[in-house]
């Protein structure tokens, strides 16, 4: 009837009509037919279950949807469109972990921290940091908005939704001082603790390991959690090693009626399974022949070190192209620029060229440091993400190996340093050229381009670059079917810090740990600080981001010894020394700070009246990242000066 209102799925006279059809279509025996004259649907259920009939009539209706359905109004976040989110959730519980041996042979310092970071379909939650040891309760418990589909009550319409949970476990130094101790305690402790590493290497956060949760199991339990084993590897290790277990439980709310049968879910898996490998397939016999070609065209490239492929977490060895992809993360990344600035922010991970292993977008920001490729990629996605042609580029610099940007706008060209974020302009001559003696190759997301010209040993690469330059280089067009889609999914950046608030922080810290040192190493009872001369030289820390952001000299040349002439009275000596750091942990930043020989050494300085200045400026970025510059200085007294 027009007026009569729409029947639920799967409510009980959905259920009870439905069943009626297919018993028909089946010619299934009278007696199973009396369960469908009764009003008890669980006792309905458990009866069609037991014979069977669940799971005929659930794979009847998978087969009658189609794969446009299953998809509807659902992009990944990062990606040309959002996601439709929709009111069901999903509940996912990080408990205990288990057998975490990394620690054990390394002796791990009790200031060493673990936390477990998971991420689904763009969207992220976070452990607090627990003390480091072979077994550790993480008790957290994150919420996922499931996408939205067609039939909400049908679990078959996010069976495609093959993204799996994936979480990253990673080892950090804590932020909390120990009961008693102050900060200038902590700060020495951690530097007598990690004696002979660079402040890098002490300082930076470790990746433990990751893993993947299919969390389409939530799927298959009526009204409970699934429990899942979560298995930890190391995919940066030669041999990808269990590296400890965690105990994850996945659950849905509000769950299904009708829950999806677990026989349907383990033959999708398997269908899955058969679809990647026969991409991976053709996608190498399709590479075989194309390498081929270059060859033939140049057989120096035998030698040369291209990278058509690579294994990526899961240990599949995956096409280059398919670890980029136009990314649109956050519109707190308003430029190209900015995006060159955030990713020269990251932290160097180093990785052996012979156990290259390239991470997942969710693992780089967790872990908040990447490979030089690594950047690359994701530098190339971003800019693929504001309309430019942008192409991964490596090649061979003045120390080897090298990866660079290329974006192409027309008769504009420009190389984009990863490191520094500084842009290079086509073609340049050889004073302002960077450090890259010959361009091997390129990708981006639809092709793989290689040069196949000539090869002229230490020549500078300064022309301009012509992929349409049949005689120069070979193209490999990727299809859809041979890239397997995306490698990385894009996620939600969380808003920045107050800067503020940063700054205030850590100048606060600094005069603390200055303060103790002199107090604790030299006698110095008091330590006195000139304000107002801390406030003059904010306009040179400004300066000093914008230079690098502008790629321009750096900063650390002519601007700051200019700036300290034109804002001190002649007749005072003045020594400056400007840092800059990618974080604002302030134990961090002290442990830093004493490792440079010169600072070192003005904290030190004993002599009377003598006042000291510390000022920071922090630029931030999305995800936590900052740009923050520390100026530490001290200015000697005159015979004028009162204080002499």
């Amino acid at each position: 009837m027009e007026n009569e209102p729409p029947v639920e799925k799967f409510s009980v006279s959905y259920l009870r009509d439905a069943i009626r059809s297919h018993l028909r279509e089946e010619e299934v025996s009278d007696e199973l037919k009396k369960f469908v004259k009764g009003d008890d649907v669980q006792q309905i259920l458990d009866e069609l279950k037991n014979s069977g009939f669940v799971d005929k009539f659930v794979t009847s209706i998978s087969q009658k949807t189609s794969h446009g359905d299953l998809t509807d109004g659902f992009a990944e976040k990062g990606g040309e469109a959002s996601h439709r989110i929709s009111g069901r959730r999903l509940f996912v519980a990080v408990k205990r972990g288990r057998g975490l041996l990394e620690y054990v042979p390394h002796g791990a310092p009790n200031f060493e921290g673990v936390y477990v970071c998971g991420e689904l379909f763009g969207q992220r939650f976070r452990s607090e940091i627990v003390p480091a040891a072979p077994e550790v309760d993480f008790q957290r418990r994150g919420c996922i908005h499931l996408p939205e589909v067609t039939l909400p009550n049908d679990p078959n319409m996010l069976l495609n939704f093959s993204q799996q949970l994936h979480l990253v476990m990673i080892a950090t130094q804590t932020s909390t001082l120990p009961s008693g101790s102050s900060l200038y305690d902590e700060m020495k402790r951690r530097v007598d603790a990690s004696r002979g590493e660079s402040s890098s290497e002490r300082t930076a956060p470790r990746l433990i390991g990751v893993c993947c949760v299919d969390w389409r199991k939530a799927m298959t339990a009526a009204g409970r959690d699934v429990q899942i084993v979560a298995e930890f590897v190391a995919p940066h290790q030669c041999e990808r090693a269990l590296v400890g277990t965690v105990e994850v439980r996945v659950g849905l709310e509000p769950g299904f009626l009708c829950p999806l049968a677990k026989g349907i879910l383990t033959a999708h898996q398997e269908q899955e399974r058969q679809e990647v490998d026969g991409a991976l397939s053709k996608f190498h016999k399709q590479l075989d022949q194309f390498w081929a070609t270059c060859v033939k065209a140049n057989p120096l490239l035998r030698k040369a070190p291209l990278v058509l492929s690579v294994r990526g977490e899961d240990d599949l060895e995956r096409p280059c192209c398919s670890f980029v992809r136009p990314l649109q993360l956050s519109r707190l990344i308003a430029c190209p620029r900015e995006a060159a600035r955030f990713i020269s922010l990251f932290n160097d991970r180093i990785s052996s060229s012979n156990n290259r292993c390239w991470l997942r977008l969710h693992s780089l920001l967790a872990l908040k440091s990447a490979t030089e490729e690594e950047r690359a990629l994701l530098l190339c996605s971003i800019l693929l993400g504001f309309g430019l042609d942008a192409w991964v580029c490596w090649g061979v610099g003045l120390n080897g190996e090298q990866s660079w940007v290329l974006t192409i706008d027309g008769e504009s060209q420009s190389l984009w340093d990863v490191h520094t974020g500084h842009q290079y302009e086509l073609p340049f001559d050889s004073a302002s050229a960077p450090p890259l003696v010959k361009l091997n190759g390129a990708f981006n997301h639809e092709s793989v381009q290689v040069n196949v010209g000539e090869e002229v040993p230490g020549q500078l690469m300064i022309r301009d670059i012509d992929f349409d330059d049949p005689f120069t280089w070979k193209r490999l067009r990727v299809t859809s079917q041979t890239a397997m889609g995306s490698y990385w999914s894009g996620v939600d950046l969380a808003a920045p810090s107050y800067p503020v608030d940063i700054e205030v922080g850590v100048e606060t810290a600094v005069r603390r740990i200055v303060c103790e040192h002199r107090r604790e190493t030299h006698d110095i009872q008091r330590t006195r600080f000139d304000e107002s001369l801390e406030h003059m030289l904010m306009p040179l820390l400004v300066e000093y981001e914008n230079e690098v952001l502008l790629s321009a000299s750096h900063p650390q040349g002519g601007g700051f010894h200019e700036g300290i002439k034109k804002h001190i009275p002649k007749g005072w000596m003045v020594q400056g020394v400007p840092h800059h750091f990618n974080h604002a942990d302030v134990v961090r930043i002290g442990c830093q700070l004493f490792d440079d020989e010169t600072t070192y050494d003005l904290f030190g300085i004993d002599i009377p009246g003598a006042k000291f200045m510390i000022r920071a400026k922090a630029s931030v970025y999305p995800d936590g990242f900052v740009s923050l510059w520390v100026l530490i200085g001290v200015k000697y007294p005159s015979r004028n000066d009162e204080d002499f």
